[in-house]
């Protein structure tokens, strides 16, 4: 099976540019307005947006080619890891079609261990590109495809996880890339984990869907399109339908810009033609004047990235120019080209540039600013407090990191996008600070350091322009910021909102020299079978840490990630634009290192888990000043609109910029979270910090729990910080009211939701279960968190 098996987080300079792709492009939307304070009166970049310059044909649809019968007797099928057996199921079953009256016949290959079912045939590539297997499973499992060739793979299949049902459910493999095999395949493999048992195939066939249908429809909403790490806004364009735009060019000179790039899946097959494809583009304006450019495609396996392009607009000044992209080659076979982020620059310098920093599991306290007796140093972070604003008192509303960007990036609580894990993205009908950004002008990018948090996985990409995720689970902000360095290259004339994510300080803890040894002797060897055994708790993240022998070294290790990440922000920082624009820097969640006997984790809802550093620094921001009152991360995305003059976007959330006046204090409210998976809730109000269990659960990270449905804890954090100390029983009064105020705010959440469908690829499945995130069973993504009727004895004893 073809899937990245690279998990390691420090992934060498000399591979950073290699993934990062040519080109950097601005976005917006140019309107002219009266208003002289307007930030659109400054606006460099006007998008234009194409469209097809012929309908779509008749037969782009799903057509369907033939399919393999199930065979009456078994031995025509081999099979590895079980012995296999034909069924004749009744009509009317559960388990055949539901509009069937006649009897179905069925392959079955039972057992829990790993099984591969063997067909044979003559199977052309060039004539299907989906495969579609109508099952019955009763578990989860995963399943994946493979299309053999003299016993070799010669084209394989993403894998998919499938849930258990009664009744038959249909996998879609797609195989955009089954024309590049000119070759026919003998044998059809299908491949499956085993865990789920018993497993029956109903029907396999096979379809042929357009080639173009793989890019977005140029007649709809320009949507993120991936080559290889690096995802780019844009339409499809074909050898068999052109593309047009109009745009009035800006006076006495600019340029226009575009994104070229063909996904490997979709290059053109090599040797099925004359020449390779090239994009012709052509300008014509009002008064006459013409300009054509062509470029040739770069669409090999091995270098398969986007192209930016540029045409300068010297002949035409602030006059109607029609734009016209063709893609020549054969016509014989369709040709692909994605386009992407087509738009107009001027060159201005008005607008602050913008940078989103988010620190994954940074603890609030590790940071030298903090001043909370943590041997760590951060010397870049701390400079950017005190030229700066830091808020001492930020929480973060979940613990979890899709979760928490998604309400970071929408201003929206988990309580009510209800995507409470990361395995469930963001609805494209949700409004994100990006599309904010985007209309007013600004390029977006957003480079990130974890793959799940892509676009893909989190539905984040809305509004960004450019969005690069590494192909493994994971890199390290050396590799991330090489990246965005290199995009920022085609914007020296253009501003930019980038948000940079960061996962250094998330497990493994695996700093790179001199940083391991920055807080830990390098004399010591903490895995020394011969050393004292201490009190080293068993649940004590076994996946990163088994075999411990010392409890100090991966809190040193963690340190160490801090300070390296600390070392290479200064090259953010430190950045022109940024240094005279405006930043944010903040996390999605903290992390407990045996806090609660919690190890390494974040599956919490104590202050180690949701209590996160903040600081922002802007033109004409106060220097160096404290905020102790309690403030929430997600509101960082209305502040930086209004920082940047954008004061009446349409985005929820209130400014922190009011707790920079007088009298901030007497506005505090409370702060509510709900934890991953839905499994407790807390209020935080003034030095109470209470916690609600939602349902029966363990603690998986540590050595505290089980937890009973409606159990709840109370701390008082002036006299106890990191909630060691429950005084519930001392404080009941203060509990029931609390905890009656909780719940009225879990049951007014907003049952709609901003939930998309759960993932069932299964590299991400695994990419995730890798840097220990597990899927529970989360059932309605708008199921109510907590039942208003709820009888346990906990809740009898605040009724």
């Amino acid at each position: 099976m073809a899937s990245d098996r690279h998990n390691s987080k420090h992934i060498g300079s000399a591979l950073a540019l290699t993934v990062a792709t040519l080109c950097l492009q601005s976005c917006g939307e140019m309107e002219s307005s009266s208003t002289e304070t307007s930030l659109r009166d400054s606006q460099r970049v006007q998008t234009v947006n194409l469209v097809p310059t012929a309908p779509s044909r008749a037969d782009d649809k799903l057509h369907f080619v033939g399919n393999v019968p199930i065979p009456e007797e078994v031995a025509l099928w081999s099979s590895e890891g079980c012995e296999p057996f034909v069924r004749d199921l009744p009509p009317g079953s559960v388990y055949t079609a539901s509009n069937s009256d006649e009897t179905e016949r069925v392959f079955v290959l039972p057992g829990t261990q790993s099984k591969t079912l063997r067909i044979p045939g003559r199977f052309l590539g060039t004539s299907f590109n989906v495969v579609s297997l109508r099952l019955s499973i009763f578990q989860e499992e995963t399943v994946f495809i493979q299309f053999m060739r003299d016993g070799k793979p010669a084209l394989t299949s993403n894998a998919m996880s499938i849930k258990g049902s009664r009744e038959p459910q249909v996998l879609m493999f797609p195989l955009p890339h089954a024309r590049l095999q000119q070759e026919p395949f003998d044998e059809l493999s299908v491949r499956i984990d085993g865990r789920g048992g018993i497993l029956a195939i109903h029907d396999v066939e096979f379809y042929s869907r357009p080639i173009s249908s793989w890019l977005p429809d140029p007649s709809l909403p320009a949507d993120l399109i991936a080559v290889e790490n690096d995802l780019r806004r844009g339409v499809g364009l074909s050898n068999f339908r052109g593309l047009r735009g109009e745009f009035t060019a800006p006076e006495g000179g600019g340029f226009l810009s575009l994104s070229l790039g063909v996904p490997s899946a979709l290059r053109y097959p090599a040797g099925a033609q004359i020449k390779r494809p090239s994009v012709r583009v052509e300008l014509e304006g009002a008064t006459g004047g013409r300009v054509e450019r062509r470029f040739n495609l770069r669409e090999t396996a091995q270098n398969a990235r986007w192209q930016h392009v540029r045409v300068p607009l010297e002949n035409f000044s602030k006059e109607q120019v029609q734009v016209n992209l063709t893609l020549e080659a054969n016509r014989e076979l369709e040709a692909l080209c994605a386009v992407g982020d087509v738009r107009v620059h001027t060159p201005s310098h008005d607008s602050p540039s913008v940078v989103l920093i988010t620190s994954d599991t940074h603890r609030a306290d590790h940071l030298g600013a903090a001043k909370k007796g943590v041997d760590i140093l951060t010397p870049n972070l701390d400079s950017l407090a005190d030229r700066g604003v830091f808020f001492e008192n930020c929480y973060t509303a979940t613990n979890v990191t899709n979760p928490s960007h998604i309400a970071l990036m929408t201003a929206v609580h988990p309580r009510d996008t209800m995507i409470l894990n990361n395995y469930r993205p963001l609805v494209e009908e949700a409004s994100t600070l990006a599309e904010q950004f985007r209309e007013a002008g600004y390029a977006t990018i957003a480079v990130l350091s974890a793959n799940h948090l892509g676009h893909e996985g989190s539905g984040l990409g809305q509004g960004f322009d450019r969005m690069y995720r590494p192909k493994a689970p994971q890199t390290d902000a050396k590799h991330s910021i090489d990246v965005l360095e290199y995009y920022l290259r085609e914007y020296q004339d253009t501003p930019v909102f980038v948000w940079l994510h960061t996962f250094d300080a998330h497990t493994p803890y695996a700093p790179p020299k001199p940083y391991d040894n920055l807080y830990y002797s390098s004399e010591a060897d903490p895995f020394d079978p011969s050393r004292p055994n201490p009190e080293v708790p068993e649940r004590i993240n076994e996946q990163f840490f088994s075999g411990l022998k010392d409890m100090e070294f991966p809190s040193s290790q963690y340190r160490g990630e801090i300070t390296y990440l600390d070392d290479q922000l200064r090259r953010v920082f430190d950045n022109p634009r940024f240094a005279d624009g405006i930043i944010a820097f903040t996390a999605d969640h903290g992390e407990c290192i045996g806090h609660h006997g919690i190890f390494y984790d974040h599956a919490s809802l104590y202050p180690s888990s949701i209590h996160v550093p903040l600081i922002l620094s802007y033109p004409g921001c106060p220097e160096g000043l404290r905020i102790g009152e309690a403030v929430e991360q997600i509101n960082v995305g209305r502040t930086l609109l209004e920082i940047a003059g954008l004061e009446t976007a349409e985005f929820p959330g209130t400014s922190l910029l009011d707790f920079t006046q007088p009298g901030a204090a007497e506005r505090e409210a409370p702060r509510f979270a709900v934890a991953a998976h839905g499994l407790s809730a807390s209020l935080n109000h003034g030095k109470w910090h209470l916690i609600l269990h939602l349902r029966q659960h363990e603690n998986r990270a540590g050595i505290t729990g089980p937890y009973k449905k409606g159990e709840t804890e109370l701390y008082d954090t002036d006299l106890d910080p990191n909630c060691t100390m429950d005084l519930l029983e001392d404080n009941f009064e203060v509990a029931k009211e609390l905890r009656a105020r909780l719940i009225e705010w879990l049951l007014n959440a907003d049952p709609r939701g901003l939930a998309g469908s759960e993932t069932n690829d299964a590299q991400t499945i695994r990419q995730l279960a890798a840097l220990g995130y597990t899927m529970h069973a989360q059932g309605n993504a708008a199921a109510a968190l907590w039942e208003a009727e709820t009888e346990t004895e906990w809740c009898r004893r605040f009724h």
